[in-house]
């Protein structure tokens, strides 16, 4: 696919695409939207994938146990965060260098989860001002800032 295609591709893309249900749908549909060498660059890992191998191995770990017959009243998924309490435990992660994936970048990405009312982890690494994406979301304002990297 040249990056044209996966241009075109994106902006003709539906919310949320058919026969996506869980999150490696998305990783799969990517392979059709998005160019090669970008999508190599957002799948892949650095050094030996080692950190990447250890995350997937351990959130293929997780395991949740239905409790069947209990009332859900009252149930929930918020969680307080930075004094902040969001609707759902997810947050976008940080992600350096986003203007690789779309000329938007971060503010995009920070648009993004605010329609998701998703709070989002800033990279320091960002092409963009802490200023510029807190700009762009609209959603929930606890943003965390990682720690920048030794000189």
């Amino acid at each position: 696919m040249t990056s044209e295609q996966a241009v075109r591709a994106r902006a003709t893309m539906p919310a949320i695409p058919p026969g996506i249900v869980r999150a490696q749908d998305y990783e799969d549909f990517a392979v059709h939207c998005m160019a090669a060498p970008a999508l190599g660059w957002l799948a892949g890992g650095g050094a030996r994938e080692a950190a990447l191998r250890a995350n997937t191995e351990a959130f293929a770990a997780v395991r949740i146990v239905p409790r069947l017959l209990r009332t859900l009243s009252g149930g929930h998924t918020r969680v307080q965060l930075c004094g902040q309490i969001l609707a759902h435990p997810l947050l976008l992660a940080p992600l350096a260098s986003q203007t690789l994936l779309h000329a938007g970048g971060e503010p995009e990405c920070a648009r993004g989860a605010a329609a998701a009312d998703a709070a989002m982890v800033v990279s320091t690494l960002s092409a963009f001002t802490l200023e510029d994406v807190a700009t762009a979301a609209s959603g929930p304002s606890c943003t965390i800032f990682t720690a920048r990297p030794k000189p």
